[in-house]
């Protein structure tokens, strides 16, 4: 009898986990292959040390005396539950939480669920593997999830990377500019060097001669160009 009943408790357990991860009105709407998956989230969830349903379909993990790792089942599975593979979001709802900077704050962390395309694992199989992650002490912690750790801990570090990633990001642009005007402006004055040449080219030796005794040093660039392309020819026909 003690063996029914303790059995009994603990699928009274196991069922009221199911009803705080996903509520019966999202029950009905899973397919077979996530329902199934929800089975061993249960499962594992009723054996784990580290991890509880604290409602609202989250499961919360403490990582240390200052932070807390959340997931949220609901928002990880049900959006887009009926949808192409292809077109489900491949990432886990996953939130470091933490109130060490004297206010509560929440992280959100972009968790990629893995290398195989969204829809193709049941995401309930991601859910289990977070939690399997937990009971291992993070041992193999994605570093989206540290960084969430580290600004829920200390809000101002999030701002102190924000505004040198923004620094960075100018300088790159600044720098994206000045190359773009430097490759323009050299093909310009390319394209000016070959359109002076061929002017030139076709001017008599009396026109090139009474051009370049017109010419001053005070000039545009193609100006500037057309002298020393006259200087070169006068000085080739001069040479022979």
């Amino acid at each position: 009898m003690e063996i029914v009943s303790d059995k009994k408790e603990r699928i009274q357990r196991m069922m009221k986990i199911e009803r705080m991860i996903m509520p019966e009105e999202m029950l009905w709407r899973l397919p077979n292959n996530e329902w199934k998956a929800l089975s061993l989230l249960v499962a594992v969830l009723e054996s784990s040390s580290t991890c509880e349903v604290i409602g609202g379909g989250v499961i919360s993990a403490e990582f240390d005396g200052e932070v807390e790792i959340q997931l949220d089942v609901v928002k990880t599975v049900m959006p887009g539950i009926h949808a192409s593979p292809s077109s489900r979001d491949p990432h886990i709802y996953c939130y470091a939480v933490s109130s060490s900077s004297g206010e509560k704050v929440r992280e959100r962390a972009c968790v990629a669920i893995g290398d195989v395309p969204a829809g193709v694992v049941p995401k309930m199989d991601a859910c289990v593997t977070f939690v399997l992650m937990a009971d291992s002490g993070f041992q193999f912690m994605p570093t989206t999830l540290r960084r969430a750790i580290k600004f829920a801990r200390d809000p101002k570090a999030k701002e102190t990377e924000q505004r040198e990633t923004q620094r960075r990001l100018n300088l790159a642009r600044e720098m994206r500019i000045r190359r773009d005007e430097e490759i323009a402006a050299r093909e310009m004055l390319a394209k000016a060097r070959e359109d002076e040449e061929i002017r030139v080219g076709l001017m008599s030796w009396r026109e090139i001669i009474a051009e370049h005794s017109k010419s001053s040093s005070d000039e545009d660039v193609a100006s500037l160009l057309a002298d020393g392309i006259r200087s070169s020819e006068l000085s080739y026909w001069k040479d022979n």
